[in-house]
């Protein structure tokens, strides 16, 4: 990823184009964890007469936490996709074609 975002900027590709092209990409498996948390959510539902057992002072169908959570992934997700992306964008172009990692 470091040489293809070198290559990126020694064709002079603006900082923000690469920065932004590594944050959608990150933040989209953060969108299909989300998605897979939906699923996951359904099948909750279905099965919601044993869970209700195994909550306390939380109604199965508790729509701020449902919520609350997916957000709370959402963001974790936003974060780990942020952080290399920025990090990847602020390399030196020559010294990442340079060394090829």
């Amino acid at each position: 990823a470091v040489v293809a975002v070198g290559v990126m900027l020694a064709a002079a590709a603006p900082t923000l184009f690469a920065f932004a092209l590594l944050a959608v990409v990150g933040l989209g498996a953060g969108v299909v964890v989300v998605a897979a948390g939906v699923v996951g959510l359904l099948a909750a539902l279905l099965l919601v007469r044993t869970l209700a057992s195994l909550l306390f002072d939380v109604a199965p169908f508790d729509v701020a936490t449902l919520a609350a959570v997916a957000l709370l992934l959402l963001g974790v997700a936003a974060a780990a996709a942020w952080f290399p992306a920025r990090r990847a964008s602020r390399v030196n172009p020559l010294a990442a074609l340079r060394t090829g990692e």
